[in-house]
């Protein structure tokens, strides 16, 4: 009989969520990379699922061009070459990427629109970074649900203040997740700010570019016009469909996005990891699209150590390109930081 096969996934990250596999379909997939030509009651069988459910998760594999099916009775199942299959895949959400960049500009166009006409009583006008700062504060303190939030600059609160008010919330056991924008991470220890507040519960990814910066609170939502540099005004739109549709906009985005793999270090081991990164993070790095400049910048080295890293980790992989080692970075697990011991 085949035995299981186990599903990696340190700290609750899977990969290959982000191309839009799902949890038991990704558990059988791997399942059929280490046990192939397998019929269906076998992979029940070895994974303890009802037939049926293995069925429609197979059939979704199939559709992903993730599993083949050989014409045999009963038919056998045969996993995909992940290399080929899962870069299919993301440049199919590279595709999806741009529809979301597409529906952000009509989404912009409402903006203006409904600010131009003044006729919306859901959308507030706020002017000067202490009354944006202030609300945005309030907002935090008062969620009731989930906070998600795109962030790129500029900056209205100090980031000690932001941190403190998100912990405040996650210790209330409310759900914090942040898209940020290479832009962010461009500033000098803005990974080191992500990480501490990922460390007390806040889920993070990375992406190359936001159309918009935006802070969704329940049924609120917070837009820095941001309209020219130095533009220090902001709308907060109340329970509306806008606020729907920043919230969709929110999710797509939260789908192209990279995931944050964060490993736990010592305080102070920071500054001493020169060179010394783990994997997992150089390869977060390298799959979010982050040029070496800024990757040298966030972890404290010089731009030739970034090189050779990289360098390495290609060679490791056996990439000819940045993007193609982000995808087999991801399909070998190397974005999943190492298990707590």
């Amino acid at each position: 009989m085949h035995q299981p096969a186990a599903l990696d996934e340190p700290n609750g990250h899977r990969p290959l969520a982000t191309v839009g596999v799902d949890q038991l379909a990704e558990r059988i997939y791997r399942h059929l990379l280490d046990q192939p030509t397998s019929t269906l009651s076998e992979v029940a069988t070895d994974l303890a699922l009802p037939v049926s459910r293995v069925r429609r998760a197979i059939t979704g594999l199939e559709n992903m061009g993730l599993v083949s099916a050989a014409p045999t009775r009963p038919r056998c199942y045969t996993a995909a070459s992940p290399q080929v299959a899962l870069e299919a895949l993301v440049h199919h959400q590279l595709e999806q990427l741009s529809a979301v960049r597409a529906a952000a500009e009509q989404l912009q166009e409402r903006f203006h629109a409904t600010v131009g006409a003044r006729a919306f009583e859901a959308v507030e006008l706020l002017t000067g970074p202490e009354a944006i700062g202030q609300h945005f504060t309030q907002m935090e303190q008062t969620a009731q649900r989930e906070i998600a939030v795109l962030d790129r600059p500029p900056y209205f609160l100090p980031a000690v203040l932001n941190q403190r008010v998100e912990a405040h919330a996650l210790r209330r056991g409310i759900p914090v997740r942040g898209v940020y924008a290479h832009q962010a991470l461009e500033l000098p220890g803005r990974l080191e700010q992500i990480r501490t507040s990922a460390r007390v519960g806040e889920q993070a990814r990375l992406i190359a570019e936001l159309p918009l910066k935006v802070a969704l609170v329940d049924d609120s939502a917070l837009v820095p016009l941001l309209a020219h540099p130095g533009d220090e005004r902001a709308l907060v739109i109340h329970r509306s469909a806008l606020v729907a549709g920043l919230y969709l906009l929110f999710e797509l985005l939260w789908e192209q996005a990279t995931p944050l793999s964060l490993v736990d270090e010592p305080a102070g081991a920071a500054a001493g990891r020169a060179g010394d990164a783990p994997d997992c993070e150089i390869a977060t790095l390298l799959a979010s699209g982050l040029p070496d400049k800024v990757i040298a910048r966030q972890l404290g080295v010089s731009l030739r150590t970034v090189a050779r890293r990289v360098g390495a980790l290609m060679d490791r992989l056996g990439a000819q390109t940045r993007f193609q080692a982000g995808v087999r970075a991801a399909t070998q697990g190397l974005l999943d930081p190492p298990p707590v011991a």
